[in-house]
């Protein structure tokens, strides 16, 4: 049995573009280490991640976000067992904005991440409707 979780957190004021990629390369070796996939969402102000994989990592991997000073206020939006994965292939996806007003780096991988999630056998439940939720905006006229 897999296990999903999705939460949102304040990204710190003084968030770098050299900290997203620490955390992108981090997550990616880390997360491929221990089989946990998912989508990190930047909105420039936030993040919401999605993830999935046997529980205790994902719950020892929230413990270390939670602390993380490049985030606060972490809150964990749902959770829930599942048995296959939306993001099979991907240790962490991710999208965010650019400075230029409406334009997201990645859309085409939002839109990506959408086809994934409707794919899903278990796209009626509330995680994946919390997630597609979060990803509409990105993926209007794709």
């Amino acid at each position: 049995m897999l296990y999903r979780l999705i939460y949102s957190s304040i990204a710190n004021p003084r968030l770098r573009d050299s900290d997203l990629r620490s955390i992108l390369r981090v997550s990616r070796r880390d997360n491929a280490a221990h089989q946990i996939t998912g989508v990190l969402i930047f909105t420039g102000r936030g993040f919401a991640q999605f993830l999935e994989g046997p529980r205790s990592p994902i719950e020892r991997l929230v413990n270390r976000i939670r602390v993380d000073r490049r985030n606060r206020d972490l809150q964990v939006l749902n959770t829930q067992d599942c048995e296959e994965r939306a993001f099979a292939d991907w240790s962490m996806g991710w999208v965010r904005p650019k400075a230029s007003a409406g334009s997201w780096e990645g859309l085409r991988s939002a839109a990506q991440i959408r086809r994934t999630l409707t794919g899903d056998r278990a796209a009626g439940d509330v995680m994946v409707r919390a997630c597609l939720r979060l990803l509409d905006p990105l993926t209007i006229g794709s």
